[in-house]
């Protein structure tokens, strides 16, 4: 008798916690976050993934005489690895964010493994290859978006 009302239990259990769960395999990552959604995209959820916005500002990129030196998190700059450099890192945090160019709207996902910079007015570092996918120059204006996946 108490394995049989246990055992019903445990069904009706499955059943309600099956009722409350919510897929959303129909919701899509964009291709690009566009500029003039930006305010929409503070907290908001695209396919199980959240930005919200840390900075807005002009970015540079490091040199290539840079390459090799070691960074905050203890790893060396390889100029092929998409990673960069924000002034409020810390090694637990989450290392991941999306850095939007605001002529373009291109987006790209960089890992920050640094801290920097350290020139006035500056928000993000970044490595030769997060500024060749950007399709940037020298200096740029961005959006620094923090990704929670």
């Amino acid at each position: 008798m108490k394995n049989r009302l246990l055992l019903w239990v445990a069904l009706l259990q499955i059943m309600i916690l099956g009722c409350t769960l919510r897929t959303s395999w129909h919701h899509r990552q964009p291709h690009h976050i566009s500029v003039h959604h930006r305010a929409a995209m503070r907290h908001k959820r695209v396919a199980q993934t959240r930005y919200v916005l840390l900075a807005e500002g002009i970015a540079s990129y490091y040199t290539r005489e840079s390459s090799g030196l070691v960074t905050a998190s203890g790893e060396p700059l390889v100029d092929s690895f998409r990673t960069c450099a924000r002034p409020d890192f810390r090694p637990w945090d989450r290392p991941y964010t999306a850095v939007v160019e605001t002529k373009s709207g291109r987006r790209v996902s960089c890992r920050v493994n640094d801290r920097g910079p350290f020139e006035p007015g500056r928000v993000l570092d970044m490595s030769l290859a997060t500024k060749d996918a950007l399709g940037a120059g020298g200096l740029v204006h961005v959006y620094v978006y923090r990704v929670y996946p």
